[in-house]
């Protein structure tokens, strides 16, 4: 480190951080010692403790007293404060209740570090059932990450944890799922957009390493973390660029291939060997390899289940049979214009549409013969939508629910602008993005633009 950033006297400090006391001794200066961090006192716990809970209400009388007997058992750790904060937070504040908490603690034994980690399981066991697997699924995002949240939302709908709640949105019930687990204290909320929205979210990584123990043992998510065998994961992800060796199942035909319902590829390296595996996963519901630079057209149509998939294709594919697919992010490798159009007039079920190659969409009305009226609705679910500008998008834009829109315009198809004229009929819509290679009319998208949409 010192011969990387030497000291030019500019004032400039670089803080190195650990909880692991020979990591701090294996890199000590000599004129700078390790700074050992104290543990919180019983008051300053305690402040923590109903700073989180009540905010800037008082404590009950009633519950003083057992309450600071269960802040007295995270033995001053800050995490260990919060998370048991959060853990009561949602319980009726009766004394009986904070009783069996304060019983449960009293029953830990070991190290800090190990009691920590029981305070932890403790919350988990404590979250209602359908929170469980959400929670678990997070450990399938790398560390230390700030992870996007449309992209949780949408992976946790497509793997069928989020199930509806007086006639609302999936996704605007997932964000009340996100937003209890921050409550609780076990994820928390990274960055916002201008209009507030969550943009980003993150887990501590001693929670992250507790997702991936729960999610191991209850078979929710596996990541594979070196050489291994890939049989009966129900949903696989890998995280690290692989080489040939480093990625085999032992029983090809009954294991893998019936069992596993999500694979998803971090890296930008996999082995193009192993591949060809993707097609015998025949019962995927999420296909996630965006990151890996392979032609997968032909697979995709194959894995009539799919629910989410995020792929690079060289050719166009057919959509016909994938009637539950709800999320597509395609890219194309190479910058050029499909021949023929990718058909989603029948997908009633599909709620994002991504599609930044220039790729055609099939013209709706011409396929109906306007059998249905003039301007047949359909796809009724879908929420947002990015493509490019085609002779067809003044089409594909007549559904009644979205709320997001992305048009990316070169300034080559001779409808122009003229999409533009059709956005009145979106009255939902809250976001619209124009990406143009040629200047925009603004008074013409300020026309067309719904009152509550953000250009």
């Amino acid at each position: 480190m010192q011969r990387i950033f030497p000291n030019d006297d500019n004032k400039s400090r670089i803080l190195l951080t650990t909880r692991l006391k020979y990591v701090a001794d294996y890199v000590n200066c000599p004129d700078f010692p390790p700074h050992c961090k104290s543990f919180l006192t019983l008051d300053d716990s305690w402040n923590l403790f109903t700073g989180k809970l009540f905010k800037k209400d008082v404590c009950p009388p009633l519950l003083v007293e057992i309450g600071k007997h269960i802040v007295q058992q995270c033995q001053g750790l800050p995490l260990s404060v919060i998370v048991v904060a959060g853990l009561v937070g949602k319980m009726d504040p009766t004394y009986d209740n904070w009783k069996k908490v304060e019983e449960n603690l009293n029953s830990f034994f070991g190290t800090v570090s190990e009691r920590c980690q029981s305070i932890l399981t403790l919350s988990y066991n404590y979250l209602p059932q359908y929170l469980k697997a959400c929670f678990l699924y997070v450990g399938g995002f790398p560390e230390d990450i700030e992870i996007n949240v449309s992209e949780l939302i949408r992976l946790w709908i497509a793997e069928e944890f989020v199930r509806g709640r007086s006639n609302k949105r999936l996704e605007v019930v997932a964000e009340e799922y996100l937003q209890e687990l921050i409550d609780r204290s076990l994820m928390l909320a990274s960055k916002h957009g201008d209009n507030g929205m969550m943009r980003t979210c993150k887990i501590h990584d001693l929670l992250c390493q507790l997702c991936l123990r729960e999610a191991h043992t209850e078979n929710v998510v596996h990541v594979m973390n070196g050489l291994e065998a890939i049989d009966d994961q129900r949903r696989l992800i890998v995280q690290f660029d692989l080489e040939e060796k480093e990625f085999y199942p032992t029983r090809h035909s009954s294991g893998i291939t019936s069992i596993t319902r999500t694979f998803i590829s971090r890296p930008t390296y996999f082995p193009k060997r192993n591949l060809s595996i993707v097609s015998e996963l025949k019962l995927l519901k999420v296909l996630d390899v965006l990151s890996i630079e392979y032609d997968f057209s032909c697979v995709i149509p194959q894995l009539v289940h799919l629910r989410y998939v995020a792929a690079t294709i060289e050719e166009t594919l057919s959509l016909a049979k994938l009637r539950n697919l709800q999320t597509i992010f395609l890219r194309s490798l190479e910058e050029t214009e499909l021949k023929h159009p990718v058909d989603i007039r029948t997908m009633s079920e599909m709620r994002h549409v991504d599609i930044r190659s220039p790729l055609y969409i099939c013209n709706p009305l011409e396929a109906e013969n306007n059998s249905i009226g003039e301007h047949p609705l359909f796809l009724n679910n879908l929420q947002t939508l990015t493509l490019h500008l085609s002779p067809f998008a003044v089409e594909i834009i007549r559904t009644p629910n979205l709320k997001e829109l992305r048009i990316l315009h070169k300034a080559k198809h001779s409808d122009g602008l003229a999409i533009l004229d059709s956005l009145s009929l979106l009255e939902k819509l809250e976001k619209l993005h124009l990406e143009a290679q040629q200047t925009v009319n603004q008074s013409c998208c300020t026309q067309s633009c719904c009152t509550h949409s953000s250009v």
